[in-house]
């Protein structure tokens, strides 16, 4: 899921250099920058800057914070999104709140009182971003005072500008208060707007609910369509979620092989079930021929996941296998988890 501590300053300035409409010096640094002349596109920024012009401020205080056209320049690229958003520039308000929410400038330390102001500014000039900042902020009390009603204000609006997130965000909320603040229908139907622009956990929340029948009854069809969706997207626990109806024969005949394809997806994913119920299927050899080396790799796959079952059957195993064959499947399982180890992923922008 996509943070306010995911969103670097590189994020922001590639987002500055988009082309949007400007004065002529504005629009000839955006070329430059886009063709990677940053020196040049330093220059027209700097004379549109001083001009007044709040766009050019903008872009010039985020690239003399990259350092892109020569040594970074903290302290001159945080005044100049000062004097941008103060100039009621939207965008250069959300970078200054990102910056002091995440210290993300080096000479810049964290200041979330700061932050919110900054997003405060964004948030009162329609910035979407900056709303769902504060949404956040103020629901979590996270360098504010706690409130839950202004944080709803924020995210709503946010989400009403189909702000994936705080749709996301939304649904959690009424999925999981207390009293008068839960509601699972009015959880359904955030969940179901986050699910429908493509959000992934927001597919399995809508998958889960329409199998347990909150918000909506029952209709199985439906949750496994949600759950399709959520597995598509690489969701483990959603890609479990069908190889157990595959397995169990819940929504169609009993499949055993697509079952195995399910759960070796969600197994890649870390899914330890998963992973249990492979040692399970081939110690069995339910659908495939029994195959205690390929249960032993899987049930150890599973225990070192603490899977608490998956120890019991990995031990009777064992007593039934030569010690030559528990080290073969044993190295099989070390680097089959080598081999899978998930890699790791650059901020989301």
């Amino acid at each position: 899921m996509r943070t306010m501590a995911s969103l670097t300053i590189s994020a922001v300035l590639m987002a500055a250099f988009a082309a949007t409409p400007a004065s002529a010096n504005v629009h000839a640094g955006t070329v430059a920058a886009d063709k990677g002349d940053f020196p040049a596109a330093l220059s027209a920024w700097s004379a549109s800057a001083k001009s007044g012009d709040a766009e050019a401020q903008y872009k010039l205080g985020l690239l003399l914070i990259s350092g892109k056209a020569g040594k970074a320049d903290i302290a001159s690229g945080m005044n100049w999104l000062r004097r941008a958003a103060l100039s009621g520039h939207p965008q250069a308000a959300n970078a200054l709140g990102m910056i002091y929410y995440s210290g993300a400038a080096s000479s810049v330390k964290q200041d979330r009182a700061r932050a919110y102001r900054a997003f405060e500014m964004a948030a009162n000039k329609g910035h979407v971003g900056a709303q769902f900042s504060l949404g956040v902020m103020l629901m979590n009390g996270d360098g504010i005072a706690k409130d839950q009603g202004l944080a709803l204000d924020w995210l709503i609006k946010a989400a009403n500008q189909n702000h994936v997130p705080a749709q996301y965000k939304l649904g959690n909320f009424y999925a999981t208060g207390s009293g008068d603040q839960k509601s699972p229908e009015q959880a359904l139907s955030w969940y179901l707007k986050a699910a429908t622009n493509g959000f992934v956990a927001a597919q399995l929340a809508v998958a889960k609910m329409k199998m347990n029948g909150e918000g909506s009854p029952i209709n199985l069809p439906e949750a496994i369509t949600w759950y399709r969706w959520a597995a598509d997207g690489g969701n483990a626990e959603a890609q479990y979620a069908l190889g157990l109806f595959d397995y169990l024969g819940a929504a169609k005949e009993r499949d055993s092989v697509q079952a195995i394809k399910w759960f070796e997806l969600a197994a890649k994913g870390g899914n330890r079930n998963a992973q249990y119920n492979l040692g399970k299927i081939y110690s069995a050899g339910d659908g495939v021929p029994a195959d205690m080396f390929e249960a032993y790799k899987w049930f150890y796959l599973a225990t070192s996941s603490a899977h608490d079952e998956a120890r019991y059957y990995l031990a009777s195993l064992a007593a039934k296998m030569s010690q030559e064959a528990i080290a073969s499947a044993t190295a099989a399982a070390l680097a089959w988890s080598e081999a899978n180890r998930p890699s790791v992923r650059k901020p989301s922008t």
